[in-house]
């Protein structure tokens, strides 16, 4: 069963007062992070930023340099971990100033969800331009992510969309394919 989509919900403003966004080129992607109601871009130039409320930010410049544009990249629900998704199919996870790679795809990661499953565990859904449909185990005690089971799709992934099973929990994928 899911549920239908509550038409009566207020959307409030965030406040969001920042002096320095990117410039040097094109945002690719924009993410709300859940810690601490912060944003986070990737630009065409190689740049991640992270903008808190406060106008403080946090860059992502020495991940940028080595792995490359960024393509997806956002907060792993209310953790203390971001998640970059390289052109390469690589997923990093970033706490602090330790980083941790993990080849997801062959190919770029066009989408990705995470789902919290336990204390500390997560299961990853995430499609490809291999044409993989992933699912992952993120173990955050050990930082390990094994991999639970992947269907090759006919074509690529245009959107994808998760939701629990409300009596087990279980995981629904839903997505739609180019053709």
């Amino acid at each position: 069963y899911v549920p239908t989509w509550n038409h009566q919900v207020d959307f409030r403003e965030v406040p969001f007062a920042c002096k320095r966004l990117p410039t040097t080129g094109l945002p690719i992607n924009v993410s709300f992070c859940e810690p601490e109601d912060s944003l986070i871009v990737s630009t065409s130039s190689k740049e991640v930023v992270v903008y808190e409320g406060n106008g403080v930010h946090k860059s992502f410049e020495e991940l940028s340099r080595k792995f490359g544009i960024i393509r997806l990249c956002g907060s792993v629900g209310s953790t203390a971990y971001y998640y970059l998704c390289c052109l390469d199919g690589t997923l990093i996870l970033k706490n602090g100033d330790s980083n941790w790679a993990f080849k997801l795809h062959k190919r770029i990661i066009s989408h990705v969800k995470f789902i919290p499953r336990d204390n500390n565990f997560w299961l990853v859904v995430s499609c490809g331009l291999d044409n993989y449909l992933k699912l992952h185990l993120l173990d955050l005690t050990k930082l390990t992510l094994k991999e639970l089971s992947s269907v090759k799709l006919l074509s690529p992934c245009t959107s994808l969309q998760v939701a629990r099973e409300e009596v087990s929990g279980d995981p629904m994928v839903f997505l739609t394919r180019q053709d």
